[in-house]
């Protein structure tokens, strides 16, 4: 099935995120959030297929490679979070319990081997250019990382009892 119209331009999205103005259509970005994979029947398969084929995604979606807990590719030993090789904390443990940086005063130690964004396989699918806005998509960043270093209820103690020194005390964005 044909889509329903053209994906946006790149241009016409950056003004519609700018607050520049509005676009021909609501600007569409379904395909990061379903994906056939997640249905269990081919009929609901096909439904979401049809779906994403009918209504095009107006930005380019490009993965980029996520930096594992211990496993660094074979490409770059230092592309990976922890390098200590310690991974005794992971034996019969959930993943929300494991905290391969229980302790604070490893953070220095922690942050001046931090992998690289120079990596050079960062993308490793990284199609040309059609015309529509280019999003690097990432998960598991920000606050999955911090829980997934400090272990979660060890991260959520921390917004509690040190709220200060927490991720969240940047400056507020303006207001336009």
């Amino acid at each position: 099935m044909p889509g329903r119209y053209s994906p946006l331009f790149a241009q016409d999205l950056r003004r519609v995120i700018a607050g520049q103005g509005t676009s021909s259509c609501i600007p569409v970005l379904l395909c990061p959030w379903i994906s056939q994979q997640s249905f269990e029947t081919e009929s609901a398969r096909s439904f979401v297929q049809a779906l994403l084929d009918a209504y095009p995604c107006d930005a380019r979606i490009i993965y980029w490679k996520n930096i594992e807990m211990h496993q660094a590719p074979e490409d770059d030993p230092g592309y990976c979070w922890i390098k200590d090789g310690d991974t005794s904390h992971t034996v019969s443990q959930a993943l929300d319990v494991q905290a391969p940086l229980s302790d604070w005063s490893r953070l220095d130690g922690f942050l001046a081997d931090f992998p690289s964004a120079d990596y050079p396989h960062l993308f490793p699918v990284n199609p040309p250019a059609d015309g529509r806005y280019r999003i690097a998509h990432w998960w598991y960043t920000i606050f999955e990382r911090h829980w997934s270093l400090c272990g979660m209820s060890n991260a959520l103690m921390d917004y509690y009892t040190n709220p200060d020194e927490g991720v969240y005390t940047a400056s507020p964005l303006p207001v336009p």
